[in-house]
């Protein structure tokens, strides 16, 4: 669920989300680092 949380209480995220993206793998700091100093994630998706 996201933007929601996770009891289900109610206590949902108030505002907008954009561009969710999901991994199948745990991403590194420096992945991490690069998406967030790229401004998307396109960019930043490789073959493993």
């Amino acid at each position: 669920m996201i933007g929601g949380h996770r009891t289900g209480d109610g206590r949902n995220f108030d505002g907008m989300i954009d561009e969710v993206a999901i991994w199948n793998r745990v991403l590194s700091a420096s992945e991490i680092d690069a998406i967030y100093n790229n401004g998307t994630a396109a960019a930043c998706l490789t073959e493993l």
